[in-house]
């Protein structure tokens, strides 16, 4: 078992990025594995993805190459570090450190995205708009949401129309960010790849290309 531990091989702007879901199905984890992927396979940068909360699925993934940091015993595929189901508190802990230089913060529940919201750089909420959803987006909205102020927040969604976008503008003043399309994380086409990578904004993404 690796253990992970000390000062960062490499110095690099590091980058934290929190994902949740104004509601299950909205395609948070899918869009997190596909920034985790492209940040380690395709910028070569020692990342983290933290599943935070214990309603996660990432564990399923669990390979034989496991490491450990902070008494936490995770695993490594293509290239990311995973930590499943861990709590608020502990991706707190590792949030403070060093070691990587980009951390992914998956959550599945969202009392734990409140704690979580000062540390990171950009705090991504994907939700779904349409009609027969959007009464569990307005709750959302009016208590994770709101309580962190709103204006910190990116919300992005798979399946956006001008219609729910406007409605949203309308309602809340947010705009809504499209989110390129992934059909797998794991293989992703190049296309996909350079689409995460713009809208994760990834410097040097144009070697991509």
């Amino acid at each position: 078992m690796k253990r992970i531990f000390g000062t960062r091989l490499q110095k690099k702007e590091q980058k934290r990025i929190l994902l949740a879901g104004t509601q299950t199905g909205v395609g948070t984890t899918h869009f997190a594995l596909s920034l985790a992927n492209v940040f380690a396979s395709k910028e070569r940068r020692r990342t983290l993805y933290m599943e935070i909360g214990k309603n996660g699925s990432v564990a399923t993934l669990r390979t034989a190459k496991t490491f450990e940091v902070f008494g936490l015993v995770g695993f490594r595929m293509h290239g990311v570090y995973y930590l499943p189901q861990i709590s608020g508190a502990q991706a707190e802990r590792l949030l403070c450190g060093s070691e990587w230089d980009v951390a992914i913060c998956d959550v599945t529940e969202a009392q734990e995205a409140e704690m979580l919201f000062s540390l990171v750089d950009r705090r991504l909420v994907l939700c779904n708009l349409k009609p027969w959803h959007y009464s569990a987006f307005q709750q959302s909205m009016n208590t994770l949401i709101r309580k962190q102020n709103e204006k910190r927040v990116e919300l992005c969604s798979f399946n956006l129309q001008q219609t729910d976008e406007n409605r949203c503008r309308g309602e809340f003043g947010l705009r809504v960010a499209k989110l390129p399309d992934v059909g797998n994380p794991f293989r992703m086409t190049h296309e996909e790849a350079a689409a995460v990578a713009r809208f994760a904004d990834i410097r040097g993404r144009k070697e991509m290309m």
